[in-house]
């Protein structure tokens, strides 16, 4: 007897083979995709980043965030493009008046206290 021609023997734990389902088609529901969760984007404080002099002609982030607070506080009602010209170098001496302290209409440490207060 060749090997070919030899009678095989089943394993002892050799799983029972499996026999294909007939699925109909109303049995199978479409699964919609899920859009991925969009990733919140990390929060920025003003103690990170913007605790720099700013002054005008600057322009970035950082003036955005000057604009933002001072309309905030109801002295700035211009557009907040970031650009510190002199309406904002303006807004800022009015501010920094209005607090008491040196007028100088540029954004240093105390007012940035001032202005996240």
């Amino acid at each position: 007897m060749t090997e070919q021609n030899r009678p095989r023997r089943k394993a002892a734990n050799a799983p029972a083979p499996v026999e294909p389902v007939a699925v109909e088609k109303a049995d199978v529901k479409p699964v919609a995709a899920k859009p991925a969760p969009k990733a919140a984007a990390p929060k920025v404080t003003t103690d990170m980043i913007f605790r720099r002099r700013l002054s005008q002609g600057d322009h970035g982030p950082a003036v955005a965030e000057v604009q933002r607070l001072l309309a905030a506080k109801g002295g700035w009602d211009g557009a907040t493009d970031g650009r510190y010209g002199t309406l904002l170098a303006r807004a800022v001496r009015v501010f920094q008046g209005s607090k008491g302290m040196k007028v100088t209409g540029e954004v240093d440490v105390r007012t940035w206290e001032a202005l996240t207060v």
